[in-house]
């Protein structure tokens, strides 16, 4: 069994409990897929993780939001009408193609 050595005073306890915890997001995703509900349901799941999300429902959709809104990393699906995921990525990987 795993103990801990650290003992907070009544002071510090005292701090601890009246200051809200805020973290920062671990990561900005966009998340892109035909499917609104796959969107929402990931967005969910993620956001729960402390990742920041915002979500696309097209690659032309992504693209847009990419030339305002620079994402950390895109989790999209790759089976989507018109724009593929692929299409999507090597869009996104292109030099020059996101300013």
């Amino acid at each position: 069994m795993l103990t801990s050595d650290k003992v907070l005073t009544p002071a510090a306890e005292a701090l601890t409990a009246q200051a809200p915890v805020t973290r920062s997001p671990t990561a900005r995703v966009l998340i892109v897929d035909d499917e609104p509900a796959a969107c929402k349901l990931l967005a969910l799941l993620l956001s729960e993780a402390d990742f920041e999300c915002k979500t696309a429902l097209s690659g032309a959709e992504a693209l847009r939001l990419l030339e305002k809104d620079n994402r950390d990393a895109i989790v999209c699906d790759l089976n989507m009408p018109g724009m593929t995921g692929m299409e999507l990525l090597a869009e996104v990987c292109r030099p020059g193609a996101l300013r």
